[in-house]
């Protein structure tokens, strides 16, 4: 799914896996009458990023969808096998989930339908 932000040039992507907010400077006048089209080659930010697995809220308030969630880096790095010496066995290292850097963003939509949708 994708969905406009209200900032100009921003848009909120859902995948299987991610939550992605991006942004493209030439679509910034789209809608307007002073739009020139889409630029040969546009260039995309991905500014955010948060994995769909680690989103641990989510609610909205009229446009507002609010989420909160980690990095998929942080779930990455979490389960990391890491080799111990000895017979060949493996480990995985768990760190306290109270440390794990949490994101919270605020997408602001054009309408609370679109909130509601995307939610």
């Amino acid at each position: 799914m994708c969905k406009a932000l209200k900032q100009a040039g921003k848009f909120v992507i859902i995948t299987h896996r991610f939550v992605l907010i991006v942004s493209c400077p030439s679509l910034v006048e789209l809608g307007k009458p002073e739009f020139r089209g889409v630029s040969a080659d546009p260039q995309w930010v991905i500014e955010s990023e948060i994995g769909l697995e680690s989103v641990i809220h989510a609610d909205s308030d009229q446009e507002v969808v609010h989420t909160v969630g980690s990095s998929p880096d942080t779930i990455l790095r979490q389960n990391q096998h890491h080799p111990r010496k000895g017979v060949g066995t493996r480990t995985v290292r768990w760190s306290n989930p109270t440390t794990l850097p949490l994101l919270q963003t605020n997408l602001e939509l054009a309408s609370k339908e679109d909130a509601e949708s995307l939610l």
